[in-house]
């Protein structure tokens, strides 16, 4: 490696696919496109793959063991700059890469709740914080994609897990609309994704796949999951990684929030739209043109545990949140409906 950019990712899939627009950013500013990133295997061999990153490191290679025990690293010292993806700015890793930097060494923040202007948008207050590292004030906020050739076939996809089990729409929820879709797309395949955090649940889905005729990806690797996406006429999930990978390939998604806040965590692309019975508060400060919010209507509404009807943002925070009305009352046509109405645009 010469001259190289070294990104160091300490996040989920998810987190890691919402880095990825100021990642692209960082290398503009640093004008130079040869760059590696220190990631989880999987998840860092794919950005490769899709071209975000020249070259990659799993986070737990053997090679990097001498900065956990405070040694200096000939591929932290070889790199023109480090920049640090992390929620743990203070963490003993931090203070070890700004030893071997100094001023080459950079920190994003990827903690949505330490913005200055209150919680926004991770996507865009990731930019904004390279921006503001290099100096750049121009009060321009550019989402930088890589190109992804599509091939829209006859396919509908739908993801019903999530690493987070409170953002997981129930999984009979999600098996009638499944069989809601094949039934009114006769020509259209329906395909679901049972990745390793839903095999627990599998048996919720198998008479699906052994009656109905909807097709299992089970276990995929993440490269073969983007291939099936790119290539798909929509996609469905709810706040997981895959989600945010679907949204990535350009494809018209489909994301149900329950707990999680759409206006933090939502991929902020016009294509991406947002079945949500939130009163997400800042949702106009996403980019301008996305995603749209499919509200259910005024016959949904949910309650709070008191019994009086939500009309604000969530007096709870995800991980205070444990009746998830505002998911649990997503009813199966307001997701339905949602898919039919983006599919006839």
């Amino acid at each position: 490696m010469d001259d190289y950019i070294l990104f160091w990712h300490d996040g989920a899939l998810g987190d890691l696919l919402i880095s990825v627009p100021c990642i692209l950013t960082v290398k503009e500013l640093e004008n130079s496109f040869n760059s590696t990133l220190i990631a989880r295997g999987e998840q860092a061999r794919l950005l490769t793959q899709l071209g975000v990153v020249k070259d990659f490191i799993p986070s737990n290679s053997s090679c990097l063991l001498s900065l956990f025990n405070n040694q200096s690293n000939e591929i932290i010292e070889g790199a023109r700059a480090v920049i640090l993806f992390t929620r743990n700015p203070n963490s003993d890793l931090s203070a070890t890469l700004k030893r071997l930097k100094g001023s080459s060494f950079k920190i994003i923040n990827t903690n949505p709740y330490t913005s200055n202007n209150g919680p926004r948008s991770l996507y865009i207050y990731q930019i904004e914080q390279a921006k503001s590292l290099y100096g750049i004030k121009d009060g321009r906020t550019i989402l930088n994609r890589v190109p992804c050739e599509r091939s829209p076939s006859n396919s509908i996809i739908i993801h019903p897990g999530s690493g987070g089990k409170r953002k997981c729409w129930p999984s009979e929820k999600f098996r009638e609309l499944a069989l809601a879709l094949k039934r009114h797309f006769i020509d259209i395949r329906i395909k679901m994704i049972i990745g390793p955090t839903e095999e627990e649940r599998i048996h919720d889905f198998r008479p699906l796949f052994d009656i109905t005729g909807i097709e299992l990806i089970r276990n995929a690797a993440l490269i073969d999951i983007y291939n099936e996406l790119k290539s798909s006429l929509l996609y469905i999930g709810n706040d997981s990684g895959i989600s945010h990978l679907a949204a990535f390939t350009g494809i018209p998604t489909i994301i149900i929030f329950g707990p999680t806040d759409p206006a933090i965590w939502a991929p902020p692309y016009p294509w991406v739209k947002i079945v949500s019975l939130r009163n997400a508060h800042n949702l106009g400060q996403m980019q301008e043109k996305g995603p749209e919010r499919l509200s259910p209507g005024p016959q949904t509404p949910y309650h709070q545990t008191d019994g009086t009807l939500c009309e604000g943002p969530c007096p709870l925070d995800y991980f205070n949140c444990q009746n998830r009305e505002c998911l649990l009352n997503i009813s199966v046509e307001d997701v339905f409906n949602a898919a039919i109405k983006t599919i006839s645009m």
